[in-house]
């Protein structure tokens, strides 16, 4: 009886430590940006997924028949590396831990990084100077073709992870914000190879090519060495300064509001139909309008045109596109607010309700605020227009009444931020190396300008700019295709 006994405690002892067992809770799985659904893995090479979990447990990963398993870190850090596969899709890719991560519609094909200034960041649609640019989005049917846009981001720390988008498929819906070079690029390789293609984006209009080298390659230049140590330095406290410009920012900001405020208490409503603008006087827009009678006026301006609408289409929802405004609009349509948008080169695009229009004349009044440097309504002449739901145009590019009416020359500067896109190497740590596991076939590069005035230098930094990327790929020597210095201006 006594053994019996013993054998039962046995029994309860070793089933309580299998349901110990059983029951410990797997990894919390966490992912980079990069891993989301419509997501593309590079063809022919071992592709690399890594992520973050609870540190000692069990991460397993299951992609087109391959079961791979690995075990976290004592950070949490893990790293799975799948086999080479040949082109094609769609799969699925399983990330198992406490929960299970599926990732849909995966592709395999050529996964390029399409990087630079202002002429990679260029989008299909939004700044009116790609040729035929709404029959090419019209025809951006490739869903085979994945588009992923990293955000800008500075930092003088390599960071971990990238702010993103999360993996599009490319069609006339996703492709319009997205850089044309890119999509140009891409297209062209999907005619020619029929295989999937994964386009990464990752670009800043008007930044300079040691912005996106690695700090410890620019360290060996001679022109850079005493700059990077500073920064290291300055790295530190970085929080701290960027809390600091934060505060400046707000009692800039303040300051400005009073001064607008001020300055329309009681003042004309300048966007109402029935405020006489017979002495104002008159401007060709599109312009900047340093250049057009108001050199360096900062503050506000108000834009006046009347327009005649057919009866048919004052009944619809129409769509009013100004293009890009420098810095801020208010826009009015007959006196109503129908959209503002703050930010230089953001197109400004408006949807009028249906009924606020009318048949007959009406009027468009926009408040553009400019902080500094250049102001106004600067785009292209195609992206001034009204347009209706049915597709009657109206081009608004002509002659706007406009007056001044309040001056910022009183207001301090706004402050400078800590977060430049300029500054060695704080492109490279934010938006590049947090790719940089990833397998690629190679890169596209458009920049230059911004370099210009040092071409000298740039003998040197640019060749020391693909080596770090290359180095740090650790991919070898992959392509690296460039265009530069395009002919914008003399130099």
């Amino acid at each position: 009886m006594k053994r019996i006994l013993m054998l039962c405690l046995l029994s309860a002892l070793l089933f309580a430590s299998s349901c110990s067992w059983f029951a410990k809770p797997a990894a919390e799985i966490s992912l980079p940006s990069l891993f989301t659904d419509n997501m593309v893995l590079q063809q022919n090479q071992a592709s690399l997924v890594w992520g973050k979990a609870t540190p000692g447990e069990k991460v397993k990963i299951v992609f087109n028949g391959q079961k791979k398993t690995v075990v976290a870190d004592e950070d949490g850090d893990w790293t799975v590396k799948l086999n080479p596969g040949a082109a094609g899709g769609p799969f699925e890719l399983l990330v198992i831990g406490v929960d299970t991560t599926k990732l849909q519609n995966v592709m395999v094909g050529e996964l390029w990084v399409c990087s630079g200034q202002s002429n990679m960041e260029m989008p299909l649609a939004g700044w009116g100077k790609i040729l035929n640019y709404e029959q090419e989005i019209a025809a951006a049917d490739y869903p085979n073709i994945r588009l992923f846009q990293v955000k800008h981001t500075t930092s003088l720390k390599p960071q971990a992870d990238v702010d993103a988008e999360p993996w599009q498929e490319c069609s006339p819906e996703t492709v319009p914000s997205f850089s044309a070079t890119a999509y140009f690029f891409g297209r062209h390789l999907y005619k020619e190879l029929d295989v999937p293609i994964g386009l990464i984006h990752t670009s800043w209009g008007g930044t300079v090519a040691e912005a996106w080298t690695a700090p410890d390659f620019l360290a060996q230049m001679a022109d850079f060495g005493e700059v990077m140590q500073e920064l290291q330095v300055a790295a530190d406290s970085e929080e701290e300064r960027r809390a600091e410009y934060e505060k400046e920012l707000l009692e800039w900001k303040n300051a400005v509001d009073a001064v607008v405020q001020k300055a329309q208490s009681g003042g004309p409503a300048w966007e109402k139909p029935e405020t006489i603008d017979s002495n104002w006087n008159s401007m060709q827009l599109p312009i900047l309008w340093e250049k057009a009678g108001l050199p360096g006026f900062d503050g506000i301006v108000w834009f006046r045109k009347t327009i005649n609408i057919p009866a048919d289409m004052a009944k619809q929802e129409c769509t009013l596109s100004l293009g890009p405004v420098d810095d801020q609009d208010v826009t009015f349509i007959n006196g109503r607010r129908i959209g503002a948008t703050d930010g230089f080169d953001v197109p400004r695009q408006y949807t009028i309700p249906a009924g606020v229009l009318q048949p007959g004349a009406n009027l468009i009044a926009v408040r553009v605020l400019d902080f500094g440097g250049g102001g106004g309504i600067w785009g292209a002449a195609d992206q001034l227009w009204l347009q209706s739901a049915s597709g009657d145009r109206i081009s608004l590019a002509d002659a706007w009444k406009y007056k001044t009416g309040v001056s910022l020359e009183n207001v301090p500067p706004r402050p400078k931020s800590p977060d430049s896109p300029n500054r060695p190497a704080v492109l490279y740590n934010a938006m590049l190396e947090p790719l940089m596991p990833f397998a690629i076939r190679g890169a596209i590069w458009y920049q230059g300008e911004s370099n210009a005035g040092r071409a000298y230098q740039y003998r040197e930094l640019f060749p020391t700019m693909i080596t770090s990327w290359r180095t740090h790929w650790g991919q070898g020597d992959f392509p690296f295709f460039f265009v530069q210095l395009a002919n914008w201006r003399e130099v």
